[in-house]
């Protein structure tokens, strides 16, 4: 379910979609059918503060996204190691810190999102891919602080959505930042082909075709590395 909301105009719409097609795909419906130039969204279990749209808002000349960075963490235990690995994983695909990957109450540009519409998922990951596309890309992402309060319900995160989320991260590092995931990849092959390649020697006095293999298999990686990011900038020119 969507509602998208021209305030311009004063009207709403309500979007429904006949079955459940899924968290993401209700967001690119509503996405497809807004007119305005800049989107909000939030989640309709209560856990955001609504009122606190203004403050984000305030913010949006200035950048093209503002995301409420939720000060309280009201879900399971069980899921903050999980959260908080992903976080350094996202941190890491874009070069900076994310205080927060998938905040549900952020106000974007329209343009900026609908410019990576072919990577949302149609379930979960819709606010962690536009963070990650957002940031991968340059542009300006603002974090204003929120409350979060109690979900009203339960939520339907389940403990295999991390694999889901891992899979996430991988597709945008290869889609964004391929240089930035597979040098470290190369380098530690290239380590291992140097150090079996000088096992080799000190114990037969001939590189074994191991030795070979891997080294050939790093530099591969570089190759395929450096041919991909070329690629990609070739591409957004």
């Amino acid at each position: 379910m969507a509602l998208v909301i021209n305030l311009a105009k004063c009207y709403i719409v309500y979007l429904e979609n006949a079955y459940n097609l899924g968290y993401g795909a209700s967001l690119k419906k509503g996405l497809r059918v807004a007119k305005g130039k800049w989107i909000i969204i939030t989640d309709a279990d209560g856990t955001y503060p609504i009122d606190k749209i203004p403050e984000l808002i305030k913010h949006t000349p200035k950048y093209d996204m503002v995301v409420g960075k939720r000060q309280t963490d009201n879900d399971h235990l069980g899921r903050c190691p999980a959260k908080y690995i992903l976080k350094k994983i996202a941190s890491f695909v874009v070069g900076r810190n994310i205080p927060d990957l998938n905040s549900g109450l952020r106000v974007f540009r329209r343009d900026v999102a609908m410019e990576f519409y072919s990577l949302y998922p149609s379930g979960f990951s819709f606010t962690s891919t536009i963070t990650l596309a957002c940031m991968s890309s340059d542009y300006t992402v603002k974090y204003v602080d929120i409350p979060y309060y109690k979900r009203v319900g339960s939520s339907g995160i389940r403990p295999f959505h991390f694999f889901v989320f891992i899979n996430l991260i991988i597709k945008m590092f290869l889609y964004f930042k391929p240089l930035r995931m597979l040098s470290p990849i190369a380098g530690i092959t290239l380590i291992l082909g140097i150090a079996r390649t000088l096992r080799d020697i000190n114990a037969q006095g001939y590189i074994g075709s191991l030795a070979i293999i891997i080294t050939f298999t790093a530099f591969f990686l570089f190759v395929l590395a450096f041919v991909t990011e070329v690629i990609i900038i070739s591409k957004r020119n």
